[in-house]
């Protein structure tokens, strides 16, 4: 797994223009990623809020939409990080088999809308990945928003 990890990040630094290169390198590496959607579904209702005091805690977290970007450049910036944070769906499950947890340590954060007797078999999937990629996890339930 972790041959398929170093594969998929170096293929993705190659796909990734220089321009683009030289932004992600810029960045700190062990950088934590949160990664927000501003789709239709699994969105942060409050997300200016969480955003704000996410970044008062911690301001090596950077907030993206990865909808917005290539996902040549999603991957490249996975690889060099130490943290991964998301509501669940693809966007964590996608990418927490290439946090470089053969590097260093790295962790996985989802947030899971309420586990409900229909649900439990899903919620596990991600601590199922993270587990598999030697990467920590932590779930943490979160209420749904109105309307869902």
């Amino acid at each position: 797994m972790m041959a398929f990890r170093r594969s998929s990040a170096i293929n993705a630094r190659a796909a990734v223009s220089r321009a683009d290169m030289w932004r992600l390198q810029a960045r700190p590496l062990h950088d934590m990623l949160f990664i927000v959607r501003h789709g239709t579904r699994r969105v942060i209702t409050n997300e200016q809020e969480l955003r704000e005091s996410v970044l008062a805690a911690q301001p090596r977290v950077h907030v993206l939409a990865f909808e917005e970007m290539p996902v040549a450049q999603q991957l490249a910036l996975v690889s060099q990080a130490s943290v991964l944070i998301g509501v669940h769906g693809q966007a964590i499950a996608g990418f927490v088999l290439h946090l470089p947890a053969d590097e260093r340590k790295t962790a996985c954060v989802e947030l899971l809308p309420k586990i409900t007797q229909h649900s439990w078999e899903w919620s596990r999937i991600i601590k199922g990945l993270a587990r598999a990629a030697g990467v920590h996890y932590l779930g943490r339930e979160v209420p749904h928003a109105p309307g869902c």
